[in-house]
């Protein structure tokens, strides 16, 4: 699927004109598409008329922001809303920095893309909007440590989906010689053994 993010502040002349340009450059792409209007704390009638718009279109999702937190606010918001494969990739690991405390995430297929960047592999994690697994990158600078063993790990987590119980030992090893990369204990206890399986949350 395709999503396209528009904030909208005040925009009551030309959120119909502006729609119905959209669906004309949209009809032929030949995939699923949506458009995520932001309501951006609006004074005018713009909240009626995406109202409207989205009672008769079933391409278009409202958002209406309690007040107006400018246009990154309202950009990030409908981010976290489109379900578009990229932008919702690219939302999703934003958020999921959180739990692995790093600055960026990419995916497998942004890590192919540039395979010159030092980059360590995180495992497969569930995205909210998400049918399948994606798996997460760190990339790393060269200087990083953590490139020193950045193959390693790639090889315990390909072990993990046979052998658990092995790889959170491995794991345990690896934190025990840099105690200070936090980012293996958050791996290390998102890998639960169970019944011989491997379960992620994120």
């Amino acid at each position: 699927m395709i999503s396209v993010v528009v904030p909208i502040f005040n925009e009551e002349e030309i959120v119909n004109k502006f729609h119905t340009a959209l669906v004309d450059a949209m009809k032929d792409i030949g995939e699923a598409w949506e458009v995520v209007y932001i309501n951006d704390g609006s004074r005018d009638s713009s909240l009626k008329l995406l109202t409207e718009l989205q009672t008769k279109d079933t391409h278009v999702v409202v958002v209406d922001l309690s007040r107006n937190w400018g246009h990154m606010g309202a950009i990030s918001a409908g981010l976290q809303t489109a379900h578009g494969d990229a932008v919702n990739t690219a939302a999703r690991l934003e958020v999921t920095n959180k739990i692995f405390a790093t600055a960026i995430l990419i995916s497998k297929a942004t890590r192919d893309g540039v395979p010159d960047v030092k980059a360590r592999p995180l495992g497969k994690i569930n995205l909210r909007g998400k049918e399948e697994t994606t798996e997460a990158f760190e990339p790393l600078e060269e200087n990083d440590p953590a490139a020193g063993y950045a193959d390693r790990l790639s090889e315990i987590l390909e072990d993990a989906e046979r052998d658990p119980v092995a790889a959170v030992a491995a794991l345990d090893d690896l934190i025990r010689r840099h105690p200070d990369d936090r980012v293996l204990c958050v791996i290390r206890d998102r890998i639960d053994c169970r019944d011989g399986d491997v379960r992620r949350v994120a």
